[in-house]
């Protein structure tokens, strides 16, 4: 059967203009279907749609196979959201492709939107972010286009993510399978992609996400170290840029961790020392880092009055 009110993907299988989606699912039968109606309801065609089922139990099929022109793929076992991604791209034939998480929705447009964007020298496109539960967008930085393997390497890309990027699958053929830790993999597969492609970016939410800290890789410790590893296993690309780059990136991941363990516990001794990394690596704006970092001793207290402080700096910077 096909999605209510929804087209059949429609998909030509080799077809050069053909966008693949590929999702990745565990346990989330009750936005899966959701995610799958937004594939089916795009403007774009064809369209190629693969969930891979990373339970080890086939628990999406009964969601699967109320569609056509779906190709399910169960996991023998559970390897993670990015070995799901690495054995649904195995699959792909289309142009160009998304990896949609199993509990984001597409905008009808997006796929349109996007391939109208692409050029010889760009491979991704990139777009804003909404959020479903607050309609929060987060939009991309102007800056952020064109040669963004500085900005990659700083982990500033966001939005720009797995699920807001669409890529052109020649380019994703040189960079797969991605087997960096998958609470970094995002973060990596920008890094490789940055390195071979322009991106360009639409200045519209063209995708919204869910903003469930609590079922979120980015409230993990995994999180943070394997964004350290990141920057350890990229060494000899830092060395080619100015040390601000890496300096910038390992200050950020530090200010990150120290905000969500304080975020946990209110204070944290851990979380000071986060803040006082974040300060020692800040290649700029030291000062208001330092204050951070001092003010942090006072628990959440103490970073009300430094934020109060970054407020202020801004306002006299603009």
């Amino acid at each position: 059967m096909t999605a209510e009110g929804g087209q059949q993907p429609s998909l030509t299988a080799g077809d050069r203009d053909a966008v693949t989606v590929i999702v990745p699912t565990y346990y989330r039968n009750d936005t899966l279907a959701e995610a799958i109606e937004s594939v089916y309801r795009q403007e774009y065609r064809p369209i190629e749609l693969i969930v891979v089922d990373d339970s080890g139990e086939a628990h999406a099929e009964p969601v699967v196979e109320k569609y056509d022109e779906v190709t399910y793929v169960p996991l023998a076992e559970n390897g993670g959201a990015q070995a799901a991604r690495n054995v649904g791209f195995e699959r792909t034939t289309g142009a160009y492709v998304q990896f949609l998480d199993d509990d984001d929705r597409l905008r009808p447009d997006k796929f349109t939107t996007q391939v109208a964007r692409f050029t010889d020298s760009v491979g991704v496109v990139y777009s804003a972010l909404g959020i479903l539960e607050t309609e929060e967008v987060i939009p991309p930085k102007p800056e952020v286009r064109g040669d963004v393997l500085e900005y990659a390497l700083q982990h500033a890309l966001w939005p720009c993510s797995n699920c807001t990027m669409l890529m052109k699958r020649s380019l994703l053929d040189e960079v797969m399978p991605v087997d960096h830790e998958h609470a970094a993999d995002d973060v990596g597969l920008q890094i490789e992609m940055a390195r071979r492609t322009e991106f360009e970016y639409v200045d519209e939410p063209l995708i919204y996400s869910r903003n469930d800290l609590e079922d979120s890789l980015s409230a993990s410790p995994e999180y943070f170290e394997s964004r350290l590893q990141l920057v350890s296993e990229y060494s000899d690309l830092y060395d080619r840029y100015p040390e601000y780059v890496r300096k910038r990136a390992l200050s950020g991941i530090h200010r990150a961790k120290a905000e969500q363990l304080m975020a946990e516990n209110d204070w944290s001794v851990e979380a000071i020392k986060s803040y006082g990394l974040s300060a020692y690596y800040a290649p700029s704006d030291r000062p208001l880092k330092t204050a951070e970092f001092a003010l942090s001793v006072f628990g959440s207290t103490g970073l009300e009055v430094a934020d109060q402080l970054r407020r202020v700096s801004r306002k006299h910077l603009t």
